[in-house]
């Protein structure tokens, strides 16, 4: 990315003028619209290799009950490649996580860096010096951490909620039902 294409843009700085804090993040979402969709993709293979690993969990348990040896073999191979699956998306998905947080994080502290070059020195004789380089590392590093991995997790784990719930009641609905019963209950007990 070019450094004085757009950071250093005065557009950009009125674009945040009256805008949320939420508003503020999806800019930087919005930018890295094609890397999101990778990580999207990443997020919704991952949801499948792990209920994908319990539909395993259940054969292999069913074809060792029943004893047939040849369907056994059958899904060891199954499991090799669900594992090897697994690790492969595992790592797309730390790396894809890490690329959109280190790039966010690098713009953030280019934009704070001019924003306070444009500041009036009065600006920095009230300020501590540690307040300045705190902006200027812990909080664009919260920042892009939250846009990377955090904002993340709080897609991933609702619909895996979901798609679990309703792969349970694919497999057996009474258990599904007892659990939806039961899971509200939970938030209630300390």
């Amino acid at each position: 990315m070019k450094a004085d294409s757009v950071i250093f843009d005065d557009s950009v700085w009125r674009y945040f003028e009256g805008k949320s804090t939420v508003g503020k993040l999806f800019f930087f979402i919005r930018k890295r619209w094609l890397q999101y969709i990778g990580l999207f993709i990443v997020l919704a293979l991952g949801i499948v290799l792990d209920l994908s690993l319990a539909w395993y969990l259940m054969r292999t348990t069913d074809a060792a009950v029943l004893k047939e040896q040849q369907l056994f073999l059958q899904l060891i191979v199954v499991g090799l490649c669900i594992l090897l699956l697994s690790v492969t998306v595992n790592f797309f998905d730390s790396y894809l996580k890490s690329k959109v947080a280190n790039s966010i994080r690098n713009e953030l502290r280019v934009m704070t860096f001019y924003r306070m070059l444009r500041l009036p020195s009065i600006r920095f004789d009230q300020s501590h010096s540690g307040e300045l380089v705190s902006h200027l590392t812990s909080d664009n590093q919260a920042i892009g951490q939250a846009l990377g991995n955090t904002f993340m997790m709080l897609i991933r784990s609702p619909l895996m909620a979901i798609f679990s719930f309703v792969y349970l009641l694919y497999i057996y609905w009474p258990l599904a039902i007892v659990c939806g019963l039961i899971g509200p209950l939970t938030l209630f007990v300390r």
